[in-house]
């Protein structure tokens, strides 16, 4: 039988991935990527964290959050 997870739970666990992803960046871009993902609107949330984290870091952000596991 496959767990059983809260919601919550899938949160903390996408919420770690951003806090590791982002350790290396000031307190306030850290703020604003969590405000980005937290009022997520597709196509334009996702250019906004390009801009503010670089190609590379955006792609892999997004990419450990589509599939955590």
């Amino acid at each position: 039988m496959g767990g059983i997870f809260r919601p919550s739970d899938i949160l903390k666990g996408r919420r770690r991935f951003v806090e590791e992803l982002t350790r290396d960046l000031d307190a306030s871009k850290r703020e604003t990527v969590m405000r980005i993902l937290e009022s997520w609107r597709e196509g334009e949330s996702e250019e906004e964290l390009r801009k503010l984290l670089g190609q590379k870091l955006s792609e892999e952000l997004l990419r450990k959050l589509k599939f955590p596991y």
